[in-house]
């Protein structure tokens, strides 16, 4: 069952600590409003905050103004799991200043997760991933030096056959 509210009625929902999935395609299909309302209670409440946000292609319009820049920037979010930081601007300056946990995952990979976990399933499993960096054998998702949650990405065996869950 789904409800179709506005965005500041939904905002209303998004609690400190939440994750907060937004399956857009970089500025395509991107809720702009939700991340404008978002940004105004957080500029007048300063919450929520300590959030997760989850895009398997990235979110962003090349702009250090729009979309999630400013409640990111101002210190709302924890955490980001992203196929790409490309289009999020003032995003990857502070991805590289180690002002909060980022992590690149192949993007049909984290469209697969979300997918599963809407479906009730705990993960995925892929073949995409092994032996390069996303591999925790390797070096694992995290694209600085605080992004160490090693729970994102699990090597995995099923019948003798190896993947990422």
């Amino acid at each position: 069952m789904y409800e179709i509210m506005s965005a500041d009625e939904a905002i209303r929902l998004i609690r400190d600590g939440d994750c907060i999935c937004v399956n857009s395609f970089v500025g395509i299909e991107n809720p702009t409003e939700l991340h404008e309302a978002l940004y105004r209670r957080y500029q007048k409440m300063q919450s929520p905050t300590h959030l997760t946000i989850v895009s398997s292609a990235g979110f962003g319009v090349w702009d250090d103004e729009h979309n999630a820049e400013g409640y990111i920037r101002e210190g709302a979010v924890d955490k980001l799991i992203c196929g790409h930081f490309g289009a999020m601007m003032s995003t990857k300056k502070l991805v590289l200043e180690d002002r909060f946990e980022a992590y690149n995952l192949p993007l049909g990979c984290i469209s697969h997760a979300i997918r599963a976990q809407a479906g009730g399933l705990p993960g995925a499993l892929s073949k995409v991933g092994l032996d390069i960096f996303v591999d925790p054998r390797r070096e694992g998702p995290g694209i600085n030096r605080i992004s160490i949650d090693d729970s994102l990405v699990k090597h995995v065996e099923v019948d003798g056959d190896e993947f990422l869950y």
